[in-house]
């Protein structure tokens, strides 16, 4: 089964605080994407890679790409208004042999070779989505729009879930058919429950952090090495 990635960089990041978008800020002189987009590569798994990034951005994806010597094929996808959109967007510029799909947030730049193997494997498997997920560890509440508690929630049914979402390109287009009209997902996997597909979680790890807070690029700082 032929495997692509899509890599979302088209979001803006403004709670992290930054002139340009967060996933373009440094870490360790290299942009924060770029170490995402290595571990794909080192996977071996991707015949090609979608960026859905705006146009001016993706000659810097093509001059890194190149120094990562890897035979996938680089593609690039317009952006939409929203998340899912630029997802349906990557989708539709795989090649048509492409079976399954993994897709991942630029902003997340450590999500670790064994874990993308481990969800692909499991894909292949049994043909059932996978996500990588963590238990939440804290108490959490329910607040109202005025910060006032109405609800604590029984945390052992919930988890905090992460990228990238692996899934059979097929069951996703039909499912991006199938969505709801006005309805807007905030992953992968609940365009999938919608359509009635099956999603399973398997475990993620702490260090596949998002960047979304300054305070973010000290952390991922500390986890990553330059990889050239």
């Amino acid at each position: 089964m032929q495997c692509a990635a899509i890599l979302l960089l088209g979001g803006r990041g403004l709670r992290a605080g930054t002139l340009r978008p967060k996933q373009f800020e440094l870490i360790h002189g290299l942009p924060v994407f770029s170490y995402a987009l290595y571990q794909l590569v080192q996977t071996d798994l991707f015949s090609c890679i979608a960026c859905v990034v705006e146009p001016e951005d993706f000659s810097l994806i093509q001059r890194l790409f190149s120094g990562m010597k890897s035979q996938a094929q680089l593609l690039r996808a317009n952006p939409g208004d929203r998340r899912h959109l630029s997802v349906l967007s990557g989708l539709e510029s795989l090649p048509q042999e492409i079976e399954i799909v993994a897709i991942h947030d630029g902003a997340r730049p450590n999500p670790g070779v064994g874990l993308i193997q481990k969800l692909i494997s499991g894909v292949r498997e049994d043909g059932h989505a996978r996500i990588p997920g963590l238990p939440l560890v804290d108490t959490v509440k329910k607040v109202n729009s005025a910060g006032k508690v109405r609800e604590t929630i029984e945390r052992s049914h919930y988890m905090s879930v992460q990228t990238p979402q692996v899934a059979r390109r097929e069951a996703l287009l039909k499912s991006f058919g199938r969505l709801p009209v006005g309805q807007v997902p905030t992953d992968d996997a609940q365009v999938l429950e919608f359509a009635g597909y099956e999603v399973h979680i398997e475990r993620g790890h702490s260090s596949n952090l998002k960047i979304t807070w300054p305070e973010d690029f000290e952390r991922a700082g500390k986890l990553l090495e330059p990889w050239k």
